[in-house]
């Protein structure tokens, strides 16, 4: 009897601890995942795989980690090794959004573009009521899409839809307005980058209009906005150094 009780004391010991020692190598593989990404979000590529292969050692295990490593080899043109990290996150993929997401960005940049819009459409979430940040991520791309294979009418419904979830508002607008310029509808390409105005444009907003502008060879309005944009630089320069003086 009382070593039947000793038996099961050890075992529940044992298992508590098999159960701390996970909880501990789940954290270090979290922790080596986030340094990971911020290495691919800086183009620090060899040191990101370095840090998701880490993250695999210690445990990580997740669709998500084998899209980015993907996405990783693909910039080191590492084209053998991407492909089999993208079929592992094919794999695990099932439903998460963010597993998705990757497997479709990773067809972006190899050029699939039929396999792109694939895995897009389904990170875009397009039977939710509500949109979370990464549908709404994988619908921007999805426009860019659309504008790559000039389907600028799908694009335009796409960027409002992204305005009407207020995601990337002023990018979008400023997107609606290129769109129609390459269809040739001058009247609401205008109303759309007023509309992005009222946003209060940043200078590179304003020299990306005078760019579409110059292209479409409406050379008035070009440099109207090239002025704008040379006056939003110098209001940008004098409001640092107020803030300057000020401390």
């Amino acid at each position: 009897m009382v070593k039947s009780f000793v038996r099961k004391l050890l075992i529940l010991f044992a298992a508590a601890i098999v159960a701390v020692y996970s909880g501990c190598a789940r954290k270090e593989a979290g922790k080596s995942y986030r340094e990971a990404y911020e290495k691919y979000e800086q183009g620090l590529y060899v040191e990101a795989v370095n840090g998701f292969l880490l993250a695999v050692s210690q445990g990580e295990d997740s669709g998500r980690i084998y899209g980015d490593l993907a996405l990783s080899y693909v910039k080191l043109k590492e084209y053998a090794k991407a492909e089999d990290a993208v079929g592992k996150a094919i794999e695990k993929a099932g439903e998460d959004d963010g597993t998705l997401l990757r497997v479709g960005l990773y067809y972006l940049e190899t050029e699939d573009f039929e396999k792109a819009r694939t895995y897009l459409e389904q990170a875009s979430g397009a039977e939710k009521k509500k949109l979370s940040e990464l549908n709404l991520t994988a619908i921007g791309y999805l426009a860019e899409l659309d504008e790559k294979e000039t389907r600028y009418e799908d694009a335009i419904e796409r960027y409002k839809s992204l305005i009407s979830n207020g995601f990337k508002a002023t990018e979008s607008k400023l997107f609606i307005g290129e769109c129609y310029l390459r269809l040739k509808q001058g009247a609401a390409a205008d109303t759309y980058f007023r509309w992005a105005e009222q946003d209060t444009l940043q200078p590179s907003g304003y020299l990306y209009i005078y760019r579409l502008y110059q292209d479409a060879e409406r050379f008035a309005d070009a440099e109207s906005y090239f002025r704008k944009g040379l006056d939003a630089i110098t209001q940008k320069k004098s409001d640092e150094m107020t803030v300057g003086e000020y401390y």
